[in-house]
């Protein structure tokens, strides 16, 4: 009995699920620390400036971060492997969910809103949503050069379900279409690459993720609070994982991901009402840390990539952002 529970306990720290979740906590360090450093390089190049750039007008703190994360989160749609799923699912929630941050956009958003500026934020959300797309779309044609035959994947989809229907009309008399689905669904694609790395042993993949962890606290306990943003980043990058666990059961509208960012911007608003009597420890955890990386950006592109129907298209990116922004300015506009 006892031999039975220790091999359970091993089959448990070995098991995908486990290893997902380690490699999301890594990974959402290093997008934390990204989307600050990239904010840093922001306020750099705008220092250097006569007047005010596009950098500024688009979000100083969170725009770059935005299209990178993005970029990357679109490579990696065709190049991640089946062998490597909780690395690459580590990459995409962990590093480029955590590296984009919708609550900081909205928040700035409903701010110009409230400050006479509807114009300016309506030609912002719209600018920074088709650059946020296109550099995930860019990211994907990169990805997409590596393994050439995830691009046709789609398309013979498409064609498969268009023979099937076919196939069920009765003025499909000589079988014509019924043969074209059956010559469809012969055909075998190779839809993700092949990697010939070998996984490293799980215990080693722990041993780095603790190791990452205690140098992240170290650095936050002794050398400034800007390190907690990074400190605090997988719980709420963890919690975007699980929501989208438990409620992405839709492709045309993934629920997981719309209550995880319309609640990381609830927080986020919240905490600038309390901003005069919060102190930057609070600010950096919260809503840099917790509520950059519970919301995202880089996730609601591929998935708006991935709705086929147009009317879904535009109600999943509608709802997700009058709701946000409808809380939002409900919550500035009332402690004004």
């Amino acid at each position: 009995m006892e031999l039975n529970l220790l091999e359970d306990k091993k089959l448990i720290w070995r098991s995908e699920r486990v290893l997902t979740i380690v490699w999301i906590c890594v990974w959402s360090y290093v997008g934390v620390a990204a989307r600050v450093l990239l904010n840093e390089a922001s306020t750099a190049i705008e220092d250097t400036q006569g007047a005010p750039t596009i950098l500024t007008s688009m979000g100083l703190s969170y725009f770059l971060a935005n299209v990178f994360g993005c970029f990357v989160m679109g490579f990696a749609q065709p190049v991640k492997t089946k062998e490597h799923e909780a690395f690459w699912t580590g990459v995409t929630t962990g590093f480029c969910g955590c590296c984009t941050t919708f609550a900081s956009w909205e928040i700035d958003l409903a701010q110009q809103y409230l400050g006479q500026m509807a114009a300016n934020a309506t030609i912002m959300f719209l600018v920074q949503l088709t650059t946020s797309i296109a550099s995930f779309i860019a990211g994907r044609h990169v990805g997409l050069y590596f393994n050439p035959t995830h691009g046709i994947l789609k398309h013979w989809k498409k064609a498969l379900d268009h023979a099937n229907k076919m196939a069920q009309k009765e003025d499909d008399v000589n079988g014509q279409w019924q043969m074209a689905a059956q010559a469809l669904n012969s055909i075998e694609f190779k839809t993700t690459l092949q990697s010939n790395i070998e996984s490293p042993s799980v215990w080693i993949v722990y041993f780095i993720a603790l190791l990452i962890t205690i140098l992240v606290v170290l650095l936050a306990a002794f050398l400034g609070e800007g390190y907690l943003a990074v400190a605090f980043g997988p719980f709420g990058a963890l919690l975007r994982y699980v929501l989208g666990l438990r409620f992405n059961k839709s492709k045309d509208f993934p629920v997981g991901t719309l209550i995880a960012n319309v609640a990381a911007s609830i927080l986020d608003a919240i905490a600038v009402v309390a901003m005069p009597m919060s102190s930057e420890w609070v600010k950096q955890a919260l809503m840099t840390g917790f509520c950059g990386s519970l919301s995202t950006v880089s996730s609601w592109m591929n998935e708006i990539y991935g709705i086929e129907s147009t009317y879904h298209h535009v109600g999943y990116i509608a709802t997700t952002h009058v709701i946000t922004q409808t809380i939002c300015l409900l919550i500035l506009g009332l402690a004004k």
